[in-house]
C-alpha cells in the first residue's frame, strides 16, 4: 500500500521519535511511505536526525531551503503570538497544492497527517483528491496549553470542521479522546485511542546483558556517580513534568550516600531545577545531562535502577514510559488516566497520586527495598511494551481503521 505521511513539524524531541517510530512501523509492515513535511525531512536511516542540506526526500535527492528553516524558527520562537498564528494560517497557501499535487501523482490509498493547528489544507487535499485522510492528534485548541492561543475561537473553528473532515482521527488517550469529543458527535465517532509506543531495534543493543553492563559502565564513569543506585527521568524539561516537585520530594531520600539522580534532557524549567537543588543541599546527587539525542537516551537509561514519571498533564502518553519499560527499568509514575491505561499499578509499574511527596518517596523507598519487586515490575512491563505497544502494532492498529471505513462505506 501506498501512504502519504504529512506532518508541519522540526521533527526534533517527542514528537521526532513518534514521527520516525510510525513512518517505520509502517515500512516494516511493507507499506511505501512518502513524507511530506516543510523541510524535506525523511526517515530513510531511521535516524531522528533533521536531514542535512542535501537530503533523500521520498527517495530522491532533494535541497532543504536554509532561509526557509530559520524563517521558520525566528516565527516559533520569537515572533508576537499573533503573527506565529497568522504564518500558521498562511502555510496552508504552501501545502495545499503540494500535498493536492503529490496525491494526484502518486495516487496513495492513504493520507495519513500530524495534525497542526490551522492545518486545513491536508484534509482538503485528500478530499479533493478522493483518498482518505486519518489524522493523528497530539495537539488541539481545546487544551491546556504551554503556548497560550491569541486566535483560539478562531483556532477551535477550524479544528471542528478540519477534524469532521478527516475520515477518522488518531490521539493517544482516553481523556485527549473525550476532550476532543467536544468538537461533535461526529468527530467523537471517529475517534480512537492508540497511545504511544517504542521502536525494537533502538534498544536491542543495550537489552544484551554485556552491552548494557559495557554501556552502563562508561556512563557512571564519565557522570562520576560510581556504583550508586539512580534515580531517574528523561525528557524535556517543561513544566508540567514535575521536576520541582520531584526534587523537593527526594532531597531527604538524596541525602543517602548510595543513591543518585539523574535528569536525562534539558528544557525551559532547567536553571529553576538547578537551583532549587543546590537550595535543598543536593546538588552534589543531581545530575543534568543536557540536550541528549532520542538514540543516545537509550545509553543513559543502562544506568537507571528507577525510572521516574514525577508529573504529566491530563491527556498526554508520555513516551518516557514506554521507553523505561523497554529497558526493563522498573516506573514510579503519577496516576494520572494516559498513564494508568498502560500500567497498572503492582503489576508493571507502581503509580503514585498526582504531587503526593509521601506516596512518591513510599514507592521508591518500596523498589530500592526489594529487590524481587523490582525484577517482577521490569520484566512484565518489559514483556508489555514488546508485546502491545511497538511502532509496527501501532501501524497495524491504524490501518486497521481505513479497512473499518471501508467496510462501513459499502
Amino acid at each position: 500500500m501506498r501512504i502519504v505521511f504529512g506532518h508541519r513539524t522540526h521533527a526534533t524531541g517527542a514528537e521526532g521519535v513518534h514521527i520516525c517510530g510510525l513512518i517505520g512501523g509502517l515500512r516494516q509492515l511493507g507499506h511505501q511511505v512518502d513524507v511530506l513535511s516543510p523541510y524535506d525531512i525523511t526517515f530513510d536511516d531511521g535516524s531522528t536526525q533533521r536531514a542535512p542540506a542535501t537530503a533523500r526526500a521520498n527517495g530522491h535527492p532533494q535541497r532543504r531551503s536554509a532561509l526557509s528553516h530559520a524563517l521558520f524558527r525566528v516565527l516559533s520562537q520569537s515572533a508576537p503570538e499573533f503573527v506565529f498564528e497568522l504564518a500558521e494560517i498562511a502555510y496552508n497557501g504552501y501545502s495545499l497544492p503540494r500535498i493536492y499535487r503529490t496525491l494526484r501523482q502518486r495516487r496513495p490509498a492513504l493520507y495519513y497527517e500530524r495534525y497542526s493547528l490551522f492545518h486545513f489544507a491536508g484534509v482538503l487535499a485528500a478530499r479533493m483528491c478522493g483518498v482518505p485522510a486519518i489524522l493523528e492528534v497530539n495537539d488541539s485548541a481545546l487544551i491546556e496549553r504551554s503556548r497560550p492561543l491569541f486566535f483560539r475561537r478562531l483556532a477551535i473553528w477550524f479544528e471542528a470542521r478540519i477534524l469532521r473532515a478527516a475520515t477518522n482521527v488518531v490521539t493517544v488517550s482516553g481523556p485527549f479522546r473525550d476532550g476532543l469529543a467536544a468538537h461533535g458527535a461526529a468527530v467523537a465517532a471517529r475517534t480512537v485511542v492508540i497511545p504511544n509506543a517504542i521502536d525494537p531495534d533502538r534498544f536491542r543493543r543495550a537489552l544484551d546483558p554485556d552491552e548494557r553492563r559495557a554501556l552502563a559502565q562508561e556512563v557512571r564513569a564519565r557522570l562520576g556517580i560510581g556504583d550508586r543506585r539512580v534515580l531517574g527521568v528523561s525528557g524535556a524539561f517543561v513544566p508540567w513534568h514535575g521536576l520541582d516537585f520531584l526534587v523537593t520530594a527526594v532531597a531527604e531520600l538524596l541525602e543517602r550516600d548510595d543513591l543518585h539522580l539523574l535528569l536525562v534532557g534539558d528544557g525551559p524549567v532547567r536553571a529553576r531545577i538547578e537551583r532549587l537543588a543546590a537550595e535543598k543541599g543536593v546538588a552534589d546527587r543531581v545530575t543534568f545531562t543536557g540536550f541528549v539525542s532520542p538514540d543516545e537516551v537509550v545509553r543513559y537509561l543502562t544506568v537507571f535502577d528507577i525510572g521516574l514519571m514525577p508529573n504529566s498533564n491530563r491527556h498526554g502518553s508520555p513516551m518516557k514510559i514506554f521507553e523505561y519499560l523497554a529497558m526493563g527499568v522498573p516506573v514510579v509514575a503519577a496516576d494520572y488516566a494516559p498513564i494508568a491505561e498502560v500500567i497498572t499499578s503492582g503489576e508493571t509499574g507502581l503509580l503514585f497520586e498526582p504531587l503526593d511527596a509521601a506516596e512518591l518517596r513510599a514507592a521508591v523507598v518500596r523498589l530500592l527495598g526489594d529487590s524481587a519487586l523490582r525484577a517482577r515490575l521490569a520484566a512484565r512491563g518489559r514483556e508489555l511494551v514488546y508485546r502491545n505497544h511497538t511502532w509496527a502494532r501501532v501501524a497495524e492498529r491504524t490501518l486497521s481503521l481505513l479497512q473499518s471505513s471501508r467496510l462501513e462505506s459499502h
